[in-house]
């Protein structure tokens, strides 16, 4: 366990960096201009399995390639492995940074990962699939009405870790063995962490936003 948080940006897309979209070349610069101290590596999707390879885990690379139709997906898997073995932060590229992560880190040093703030499930139920689906405010209100809980994620698409830290090592352990959790979402399952490890992770990662109206509905995965 290294005991700072190593100081190093990833991201990805499906495009080479001198490809990317205007708004996307913006809002990765922030990151950049915010943090000069900080290394940043963005990975185009076309070089992740690469990365993986190195674990010599044949169920790492099955996991994998089994979301070769699901970019996102693939993605969801390796931005996970890469904390858990270098540390440093994740950022979705329809996030920025607002002002620097050492502001954050500063006042959370002792945790091994910090996150951002949980988001409400609200007007969500799951469907016989386990996929969310869209439920009307007055439905969800006659549920609380019921007695049941609105319950919340936790977000996967920006998130820093020291390296191997223990959330990264169970997640990434889950995704190789057997899947240990109850949720199916890693934002579902970094909420179980969170109950697990309370005194291991902050969720009070607030030097960024991440808003699905950066992106440019013109580009698709």
């Amino acid at each position: 366990m290294t005991r700072n948080f190593p100081k190093i940006i990833w991201q990805t897309h499906k495009w080479d960096y001198q490809d990317l979209p205007e708004i996307y070349q913006k809002t990765t610069k922030t990151w950049q201009v915010m943090n000069p101290d900080w290394e940043y590596r963005y990975i185009p999707n076309r070089d992740m399995r690469s990365y993986l390879e190195k674990f010599n885990s044949p169920e790492l690379l099955n996991r994998f390639d089994d979301n070769y139709d699901h970019p996102m997906g693939q993605s969801d898997i390796w931005r996970e492995v890469v904390i858990y073995e270098y540390g440093g932060i994740w950022a979705d590229l329809d996030s920025a940074c607002l002002f620097p992560i050492d502001r954050v880190i500063e006042k959370h040093e002792d945790k091994e990962m910090i996150c951002m703030p949980p988001i409400s499930k609200f007007c969500l139920e799951l469907d016989e699939k386990n996929n969310y689906i869209p439920i009307s405010t007055m439905q969800h209100l006659d549920k609380i009405n019921n007695n049941e809980e609105c319950t919340n994620w936790i977000s996967n698409a920006v998130f820093l870790g020291k390296k191997h830290n223990k959330i990264s090592k169970e997640i990434f352990e889950s995704i190789v063995n057997k899947w240990t959790f109850q949720g199916h979402s890693f934002m579902d399952i970094r909420s179980e962490l969170y109950e697990k490890y309370p005194s291991s992770m902050s969720l009070e990662l607030v030097c960024a936003i991440h808003d699905g109206r950066i992106n440019d509905r013109n580009y698709s995965l």
